[in-house]
């Protein structure tokens, strides 16, 4: 399912599978401090409760609320690199290791004291690369997603004008 579902409806299976994936990000939001999970304690706790009304048989609506909290779940996936080699722990960790060089005068008194300062900036600069990609890529995605929202309004707004009876004098 994506942004806008197609002629499928949510079925017991989907909202099973979503709450299931949603109650690991609250874990995991709960238990780290740079959680990758897109949602706090909070905004998942109201979800949950949110989909516990929803019925056995799908409807437009109900399908629609399951794909939009998937695109959320997916994009964090993307973003934090999910199933990869390359995937963050958390926001400010990486599992691959592979520090940037650091040159100049810093580099001769990094050897005098064997490269024990070096080790740290590289894991400092990688957290913080981590912590500006992921903050660049959310910023992006929230223009889309306003960029879409006023298309739709717009749309919207066409057909509910022209929809309108016109009057015959």
């Amino acid at each position: 399912m994506e942004n806008f579902p197609g002629p499928r409806f949510s079925t017991p299976e989907d909202l099973c599978l979503l709450k299931e994936v949603l109650a690991s990000n609250a874990i995991d939001a709960l238990t780290s401090e740079g959680s990758t999970s897109p949602m706090s304690v909070q905004q998942i706790h109201a979800h949950l409760k949110s989909l516990e009304s929803f019925s056995s048989s799908g409807d437009a609506h109900q399908t629609y609320a399951v794909a939009r909290l998937w695109k959320l779940i997916l994009q964090s996936r993307i973003i934090n690199k999910y199933g990869t080699p390359e995937a963050r722990l958390d926001r400010f960790i990486t599992i691959t290791d592979s520090p940037p060089v650091f040159a100049s005068s810093y580099a001769s008194i990094a050897k005098l004291t064997l490269n024990r300062p070096n080790a740290q900036l590289g894991r400092c600069s990688r957290a913080w690369a981590d912590r500006i990609a992921y903050i660049e890529e959310w910023r992006q995605d929230e223009i889309i997603n306003e960029r879409e929202g006023k298309q739709i309004m717009t749309l919207f707004c066409v057909l509910v004008i022209a929809s309108l009876p016109t009057s015959k004098q």
